[in-house]
């Protein structure tokens, strides 16, 4: 069995020890905050009250697992949304079928076509993603509502001249598959082809196997001079990979929460995701990150594999490849990652600290904020850390609002414990364990009752994108974003979840009103909408 969602890593991991894309508004505008702070390059409160926070705790850590920008810019295409961002208010969203034989594409598994009419209600478009070779032209085939992202990744990796970094949790599968291969093969050709590095998670359950994966994206690949690496990350039974990253010449990075999954994200009753892309030095933060996790790789047998055959395994690190370049922006990005139980977690404090600078109101979409519970059997622990910071806000007067997946909540073609999106515990759970925590933790202290903050400012409720709680197929519509949001002005995405665990991931913040305002209009205005009407009401509160 191939395990899919993190809860089924996790659910393995405890076993083990005891048990198309969304166009926005360009974002590289001026701006100024209510408060007059200065939103065009040095970033808000929010922002340095974070940074505060990693300086005073991870000073040594600057520039390998954080850092501070002032440089990036948005392209209009910035935020990406799976599925995309005209489908809110749709419960009926069919992928294309899979398709093989005569008349298919054998990579993509997609039906040729010409036109819409050839495509039983899926859409009939041109795939650059189908391009392997320079000069070739991308292939019509019948697509669905996210097949767009696979563009967005195929553009960004063949734009590169010097270097690419993908980072996920496990190999790509399917039209991912089939995208990253076409990408890494038309890079092989350039006169002076960029070196590539691939690194995936190795988790219990979840074997990969580097050398049949590079074999299998290097399928193509036909020059020897090309320097091309897979690498398997772990250091032990709970911390792997987890990560996602596409990062270009360490001048743009693509980031969120996706996984790299055809049947879960671009097949029919797909999970709602949140990624974005950034230029400047934020990306090459998350170059030197992956440098990182790269030492931890090349310090490990039979971790990487190497085209061509026999080739070194551990490449230059990227810093001492590619020069560093200041960005051409003016906007403030704060890149945070966590190496697990092999180093430093700054990530885990910048989302504390984040909660923190709060003044007016903290939203909050996650897969879960609950730990693992199956059989009646919890497993792991809640993250108290950021429920204390939750319950600190509530006290504040800050509205809350947390999203989180439904009950029951799956993907692909069955609700198994692999396809699972649901860790276990209701809203209802989540409201009362923040309530316990806030009684034992803040009654007396600031001379608000704990009760009655939370009554009035958390709001937890499940995630819909329209007003139906599950898909047209009667799949519960599974969210799988990681993304915190504070005072509509500064924001984190990336691929770290609140519920706690010990993996390694990276993420950036945004502090920048704009940028925020974007996300605010096409993602949380219409995500609220939906729903709000499901959000838990605690017989205290009543």
């Amino acid at each position: 069995m191939r395990l899919r969602s993190a809860s089924s890593l996790f659910f393995v991991a405890f076993a083990m020890l005891s048990v198309a894309p969304l166009a926005a508004c360009s974002a590289d505008g001026e701006g100024t905050s209510e408060a007059g702070d200065e939103l065009t390059g040095g970033g808000s409160y929010v922002g340095t009250a974070v940074v505060a926070r990693l300086r005073a705790e991870h000073a040594k850590e600057e520039g390998v697992t954080w850092s501070d920008s002032n440089d990036a810019r948005f392209d209009a295409d910035w935020l990406q949304q799976i599925p995309a961002v005209n489908t809110w208010g749709s419960s009926n969203l069919p992928g294309a079928p899979t398709c093989t034989g005569s008349g298919c594409d054998g990579d993509f598994a997609l039906r040729t076509c010409t036109s819409n009419a050839d495509c039983d209600g899926s859409s009939c478009a041109t795939l650059r993603a189908t391009v392997a070779h320079e000069g070739d032209a991308p292939r019509r085939l019948c697509v669905g509502p996210s097949d767009g992202i696979l563009d967005t990744l195929y553009d960004t990796i063949v734009s590169a001249k010097q270097s690419v970094d993908v980072s996920s949790l496990t190999g790509p599968d399917g039209r991912f598959e089939a995208m990253l291969r076409n990408a890494t093969t038309r890079l092989s050709e350039r006169a002076t082809p960029p070196t590539v590095r691939y690194i995936f998670g190795s988790f219990p359950g979840g074997y990969l196997n580097v050398s049949e994966t590079l074999r299998n994206l290097a399928r193509d690949v036909k020059n020897p001079q090309f320097q091309f690496v897979v690498g398997s990350y772990n250091t032990g039974p709970t911390t792997w990979n987890h990560a996602k990253i596409v990062t270009i010449d360490g001048e743009k990075v693509f980031t969120g929460g996706m996984n790299m999954w055809t049947p879960h994200y671009l097949e029919g009753s797909p999970v709602h995701d949140l990624n974005i892309a950034v230029h400047g030095s934020a990306a090459r933060a998350a170059a030197l990150f992956v440098d990182t996790l790269w030492d931890g790789i090349c310090n490990t047998p039979n971790t990487a594999a190497a085209y061509p055959e026999g080739g070194d395994r551990c490449l230059p690190s990227f810093a001492a490849r590619v020069p560093a370049a200041k960005g051409t922006g003016s906007k403030r990005v704060i890149s945070v990652g966590r190496l697990g139980n092999r180093g430093d977690n700054p990530g885990d404090d910048a989302l504390v600290a984040l909660i923190d600078a709060a003044k007016g109101n903290v939203k909050v979409s996650q897969q879960d904020v609950a730990p693992i519970k199956r059989a009646g059997l919890t497993l792991g622990s809640w993250n108290y850390d950021v429920f204390d910071a939750i319950n600190r806000a509530a006290i504040r007067g800050v509205d809350i609002d947390i999203v989180v997946s439904n009950e029951g909540a799956y993907a692909g073609a069955s609700a198994s414990l692999a396809n699972s999106y649901f860790n276990g515990f209701t809203i209802g759970d989540v409201w009362n364990v923040a309530h316990t925590r806030a009684v034992a933790t803040q009654a007396g202290q600031s001379g608000t009752e704990p009760t009655s903050a939370l009554c009035k400012h958390l709001r937890v409720m499940y995630f819909r994108s329209s007003a139906n709680a599950a898909w047209a197929s009667g799949t519960p519509q599974a969210n799988h974003a990681k993304n915190v949001f504070v005072d509509d002005r500064a924001f984190y995405v990336g691929s770290q979840n609140i519920y706690k665990a010990n993996l390694a991931e990276f993420g950036v913040i945004i502090d920048d009103s704009l940028a925020s305002g974007e996300l605010t209009k096409s993602y949380w205005t219409p995500l609220l909408k939906y729903a709000r009407p499901t959000t838990y009401v605690d017989a205290r509160c009543r």
